[in-house]
């Protein structure tokens, strides 16, 4: 980019006319816009290189300041193309003429023509020049930007150095390691190799150098890539850039099971995410499993287990996460049943002294059958500890108070126990 003060030529231009001709005194005229001597005018364009493709785009800003360096509001620009110097239709632009905003900054968007019919070794110097629109011509104080267009294939200078390379896969994906090589460069048609030394743009803001180069985009979209390759003597050149189309990389896939399937309060649920899966021929791995078990609780590796203490549906998420830093997740209800429950009741409910008492323990419940109840009636009375049928007697022999507790085994080992008070006593006599 040239800059130019627009206000020192704007000076030495009266100055001249001074000298050349007689000052009269005249009325000064009504302003009709910003006034050039108090207007600065900077333009860039981003990137500053383009392949002749008729899609590659670069993004012009203009930004117009005050006399006090401020941004200029309302500033009317008419833009033109011009290539190697002549006034020329090349390309298009997204507008002819733009206007600063309120931060004093116009844009605009150019964009390449089509690829040249026939091969060419030779690109064009681009040149959009931004003029104010005023009511007086011979105020019209123009500023430029350059943007080199090349075409397609490498373009080798007069140095002789013709710098290409390759990468790999053609296909990229985000979060995955692109491999550069610039082994097709030459110095005179001789391979240059490690002779030369070499300077990597990736088109993302990241630079690299060497032979060859490693770099990984994190983001989809469209990355213009470009080498430069210097000998031994100074001397160098550039490569016809190369544009690299970046897609959302196919995220993992999350699949678990979990068993029993009907699990019970307190009772081990075991969850197992081998299942898991990555992208079909993407060489990724996955490399963590985060769980989430629905009940403020979580955990992590390929297998885990967890307890819920409450009844219930809680929704149990596995994220996993691969190589790449993509996530996948998979989410499923487990439903807790109400747990391990040891249930005891007994009659008569004020039984007396040396008279049989019935216990009934059958509306107990476990996840598993259950295979042995076990009545202890303390106090000296013989217990029993292997009844299967879930019903018992007992005889207390003297008044009091007696705690009898029953404990419950099912076929998977698990055990649950509870107690009730039995008060014995003679009636009262009337």
């Amino acid at each position: 980019m040239r800059f130019v003060s627009t206000r020192i030529i704007a000076l030495l231009s009266i100055a001249v006319l001074g000298a050349a001709c007689t000052v009269q005194e005249t009325e000064a005229p009504v302003a009709a816009g910003p006034s050039e001597l108090a207007l600065s005018l900077a333009m860039e364009a981003a990137p500053a290189e383009l392949v002749q493709d008729g899609v590659s785009q670069a993004s012009v800003r203009i930004t117009a300041r005050g006399p006090n360096g401020q941004p200029a509001r309302g500033v009317s620009l008419r833009i033109e193309t011009f290539v190697d110097g002549s006034r020329a239709d090349f390309g298009t632009l997204s507008s002819s003429t733009v206007t600063t905003g309120d931060d004093g900054i116009a844009r605009l968007v150019y964009t390449v023509p089509p690829r040249p019919s026939a091969p060419v070794q030779v690109g064009s110097l681009v040149t959009l020049t931004a003029t104010p629109i005023s009511t007086d011509a011979r105020g019209d104080i123009s500023r430029q930007v350059d943007i080199r267009v090349v075409p397609m294939g490498v373009i080798v200078g007069p140095n002789g150095i013709a710098a290409g390379f390759t990468y790999s896969p053609t296909t990229v994906t985000t979060n995955q390691t692109v491999h550069f090589d610039a082994a097709p460069t030459t110095d005179r048609g001789v391979r240059c190799g490690n002779a030369c030394s070499y300077s990597w743009s990736f088109g993302d803001g990241s630079a690299g150098t060497g032979l060859t180069a490693t770099h990984v985009y994190r983001a989809a979209g469209t990355y213009v890539v470009q080498l430069t390759a210097t000998n031994v003597n100074g001397q160098s050149g550039q490569s016809t850039p190369q544009t690299v189309t970046v897609a959302a990389a196919e995220p993992p896939t999350a699949a678990f099971t979990f068993s029993p399937q009907s699990p019970e309060v307190g009772q081990d649920v075991f969850f197992n995410a081998g299942a898991s899966t990555v992208p079909s021929g993407s060489g990724r791995r996955i490399v963590s499993y985060d769980w989430d078990f629905g009940n403020g609780r979580t955990g992590s590796g390929v297998t885990t287990s967890q307890r819920y203490s409450s009844a219930g549906s809680f929704r149990a998420t596995l994220t996993v996460t691969d190589d790449a830093a993509q996530t996948g997740t998979q989410t499923q209800s487990v439903t807790v049943g109400g747990g391990l429950v040891a249930q005891l009741i007994f009659s008569p409910q004020t039984p007396r002294p040396g008279r049989p008492v019935s216990f009934d323990a059958r509306g107990s419940r476990m996840p598993a059958p259950i295979v042995r109840y076990q009545f202890d009636y303390g106090n000296g009375i013989p217990s029993d500890w292997n009844n299967t049928v879930g019903y018992s007697t007992a005889t207390f022999p003297d008044e009091g108070t007696y705690v009898v507790r029953l404990t419950v085994f099912d076929a998977a080992g698990r055990s649950a126990s509870t107690t009730v008070t039995v008060t014995v006593a003679e009636p009262e006599t009337p």
